[in-house]
This record gives structure tokens, sequence and C-alpha cells, in this order.
């Protein structure tokens, strides 16, 4: 199951999360694909994937995320698929706010041979400082160097 159902059914997506965070230079090990779709676009991508859901589509809560969830299993890898208006623990204020994802705040990139939209690496360090897992932590150590490096004039 590569993005060929997304794209067959011309779903805008993003990829952000680990795989993001990978394609800016970050080498911790991928956990999982997180693409973000619309609310309204999981439904179908669970109708023409049905054979590798895992979890959803629902509402997935826990202590970090609160979202509209679909996860896949694919030759082993596990494919979140959620929706790009979630919202998110911020750690640091103590509270829930919106993680909105914003459609214009990308990267065109090449991953896996494919032309893909990614998070933008400022909107995906903004979210790690807020969630502050210890994957997140990770990444941002190395994603705050890339970003400094990149932008030294």
């Amino acid at each position: 199951m590569d993005s060929k159902y997304i794209r067959k059914e011309n779903i805008p997506f993003v990829i952000s999360g680990g795989l993001a965070a990978r394609y800016y230079g970050a080498k911790r090990k991928l956990a999982d694909i997180d693409i973000e779709v619309s609310n309204s676009d999981i439904p179908l991508i669970a109708s023409k994937v049905n054979q590798y859901i895992i979890f959803g589509p629902k509402r997935y809560v826990d202590n970090n995320w609160d979202l509209e969830l679909l996860t896949l299993k694919y030759k082993g890898q596990e494919i979140d698929i959620a929706d790009k208006d979630s919202k998110l623990f911020n750690k640091h204020s103590n509270k829930w706010e919106s993680s909105k994802f914003n459609n214009e705040e990308y990267t065109q990139g090449v991953i896996l041979g494919r032309k893909v939209q990614i998070e933008s690496i400022e909107e995906l360090i903004n979210y790690k400082m807020k969630l502050m897992r210890k994957c997140d932590i990770k990444d941002l150590n190395e994603l705050v160097r890339i970003y400094k490096l990149r932008n030294v004039s």
C-alpha cells in the first residue's frame, strides 16, 4: 500500500512526523509513517485499504493526541493516516491546543522515489517542541541543528 490509493483518488496529503524528520536529516529509527489528510477523506481511504486496517477509522485520544485516525499495517510497516485538524497536548502550557496543519506550509520533496508534500521543518520543530516525547526530543536535537545550519548566512 504505497500512496497509490491516495493519489488515485486525488486526495491531498502531507508527510509528517518521523518520516518528515528523516527527510530533513534526523537519524532516529522510524516507528511509523504519518500522513495528514482532511478528515472527510479518511473514510474514502479506509474503503480502499480495508485489508490493511488495524485501527479505525475512529477518534483516537491519548496523553498526546486527540484526532481522527486510521492505522494500517502494510508489509510490516505501520502507517497512521490522521486528520490534519487535530489537537495535541502542549507539555509547556499543560493544555490541549489545535495542531491544525497548514497545507500551505510544506516542502516538495522525494521520499522513496515519489514526489510528495512534506511538513515544513519549521512546523515539525514547532509541534515536536510542544509534545516533548522521547522521540520528539531526539528529532528536535537534530532538526534544530539542521535548521540552524540551513539558515546561516
